[in-house]
């Protein structure tokens, strides 16, 4: 199903998932946009008041009011997969700067596959380097969610600092894309399909670590 847009030059076709989508982001999980959103309401109410100037136009500015605390408290009440995996990658890039490999350990699914290893043998693998390598001010950046059912792919930006050897690099960036899987109502990943060195960012080449562990 579409959804017709026209501007002067023609039609242009809609997606209807990309705007239920888009609808989702603004309701549930972005607050700049619904404060927006519901700024513009308002000003539609009080310009509808100033021109009928009647109790049922004030009647409508307390009612859109009314509706925009109503969305707001929802959107404060209701945390969407999208965020929960944003969340829980986060949490992840937290415990590789603090070194909490039992953290780590928690948001690892069972059916943790990477190459030849399995998921005792990858949180053993993350321990090793984490003995020796030392991760500090990790950030995560333009994170992309993709849901379908149970199962759900989370593409992320890095950036940290990285100490061992005797040297630091400093603002080293990585690309990762994860997969994870919903388990009694609870994400975890169960591979890695993506993990690329890029220096410098953006250029679209770089190191793929993966190639490494298969």
């Amino acid at each position: 199903m579409l959804l017709q847009a026209r501007r002067h030059d023609g039609p242009i076709a809609l997606p209807l998932p990309l705007m239920i989508n888009f609808l989702a982001r603004v309701l549930f999980e972005s607050l700049p946009w619904l404060l927006a959103f519901c700024l513009v309401a308002v000003a539609v109410a009080v310009a509808v008041h100033r021109t009928r100037y009647t109790k049922a136009s004030r009647r409508g500015i307390w009612l859109t009011l009314a509706g925009c605390l109503a969305l707001l408290v929802m959107q404060w009440l209701v945390v969407t997969d999208r965020e929960t995996l944003e969340a829980t990658v986060r949490t992840m890039a937290r415990a590789m700067d603090e070194g909490d490999v039992a953290t780590i350990a928690e948001h690892v699914d069972a059916g943790f596959q990477l190459g030849q290893e399995n998921r005792d043998e990858f949180i053993e693998s993350v321990n090793r380097t984490l003995q020796v390598y030392q991760v500090d001010e990790a950030r995560i950046t333009g994170v992309e969610s993709a849901v379908e059912g149970d199962g759900a792919t989370v593409s992320f930006w890095a950036r940290c600092d990285v100490r061992g050897g005797g040297a630091t690099d400093y603002n080293f960036f990585s690309r990762w894309r994860l997969h994870f899987v919903r388990r009694a109502g609870r994400w975890l990943m169960d591979r890695i399909d993506e993990a690329r060195a890029d220096l410098p960012v953006g250029t679209g080449g770089g190191i793929d670590v993966l190639r490494y562990r298969r």
